[in-house]
């Protein structure tokens, strides 16, 4: 590539990373300031907080999927797989019929429908 190609280049990506920068002016009209930023209380979701109750599950099903037998990758650990996802499932339906992460709900109330969906299926399943 010839220096003209180049400084060619250099002048069009110069120009280029201008006109894309945060607050620049485009045919006379300003560009939209990004918006302050404030520290949100984001409502947790069932989904993540299931996934937290049944980290043992999910722990035991990774392993076998890096560390488990011939046997049981080829089946690709469909026991240890179905047994983290019923546990998934009944949390998530379960911290939903408890309220779980509803709108009036506190952060520490939270964790305590968390923890209590926990004590339930850990109580059924040792049951079983």
């Amino acid at each position: 590539m010839s220096q003209d190609a180049e400084a060619k280049m250099d002048d069009s990506l110069q120009t280029f990373l201008e006109e894309n920068r945060p607050g620049h002016e485009r045919m006379g009209a300003k560009a939209a300031e990004p918006a302050a930023r404030e520290p949100m209380y984001v409502q947790p979701h069932e989904a993540d907080a299931a996934l937290a109750n049944c980290a043992l599950e999910h722990e035991v099903f990774e392993e076998c999927i890096t560390r488990g037998t011939m046997k049981e990758r080829l089946l690709l650990c469909s026991a240890k797989k179905k047994a983290f996802w019923h546990c998934f499932q009944q949390q998530k339906l379960t911290l939903k019929a408890l309220g779980y992460g509803e709108d009036d709900q506190t952060a520490s109330a939270n964790e305590e429908i968390k923890a209590h969906a926990d004590r339930l299926y850990r109580d059924v399943m040792q049951k079983d």
